[in-house]
């Protein structure tokens, strides 16, 4: 009947015990068919026949990078990560009142390296409505910035402001007293004339008027001083 064929496996493994090189043989045999398998899978249309681990890296253009934030290489290996930050150009068009146009010429104000954007900047600040950002900006270049140009366009800015706004004012003062150009000194006079019997206005030119490094300043000073009630 059927079970003369039935096969013992326990047997056949006890008696592989004593036929060691049978044993190998048929290991051998396995691992070739497996190998097989994995190359005829491998060939099949439609799939990758690289098993590698090598990343493509698509061209990058140099003009688009800002700057690189970190290079690491992995430990035995030729793979190197770069992290890099890009440079996207943009633009935007539309009114000074536009909210993102004004944040963009806050930004180039107080930001920008080419003096002559910061100058357009402030410029365009200076005509637009009254906001108190505008004004900070307007204060922050009359304060940091480096181009008198860009400082005398901050004052044109702020002349609106002198009578009403006390840190407009106690600003246009101190760039009366400290700024190193002449002419942006003599700007700040001409603003500080309507507010002259303030008594911070008062106290700086009385300062000036007593001895400044210019002759033209401390004139200027003891000029505005001249007709107040309290001067001697």
């Amino acid at each position: 009947g059927w079970h003369r064929f039935t096969f013992d496996f326990a047997g056949w493994l006890q008696s592989m015990k004593f036929a060691p090189a049978l044993t190998a043989a048929l290991l051998m045999i396995g691992f070739a068919v497996g190998v097989l398998t994995t190359w005829q899978v491998a060939q099949r249309p439609g799939q990758k026949t690289d098993l590698t681990t090598t990343t493509v890296v698509p061209p990058v253009d140099s003009a688009a990078i800002a700057t690189i934030r970190g290079i690491t290489q992995d430990p035995g290996s030729d793979q190197v990560k770069i992290q890099y930050d890009k440079v996207l150009s943009d633009q935007a068009q539309g009114s000074i009142n536009d909210p993102k146009i004004q944040q963009l010429l806050l930004f180039a104000a107080r930001n920008n390296i080419n003096s002559g954007l910061r100058l357009d900047s402030v410029d365009l600040l200076a005509k637009s409505p009254d906001d108190s950002r505008v004004r900070e900006a307007l204060i922050f270049a009359l304060h940091f910035d480096h181009n008198p140009g860009v400082r005398l366009k901050a004052l044109d800015g702020l002349r609106s402001y002198v009578k009403d706004d006390q840190k407009v004012r106690d600003a246009v003062v101190g760039a009366l007293l400290q700024d190193p150009n002449p002419g942006v000194r003599t700007q700040a006079i001409s603003l500080l004339e309507s507010v002259k019997n303030d008594s911070s206005v008062r106290q700086a030119f009385a300062s000036l008027a007593q001895g400044d490094k210019d002759k033209y300043i401390q004139e200027e000073s003891k000029r505005m001083l001249s007709n107040l009630p309290d001067f001697e």
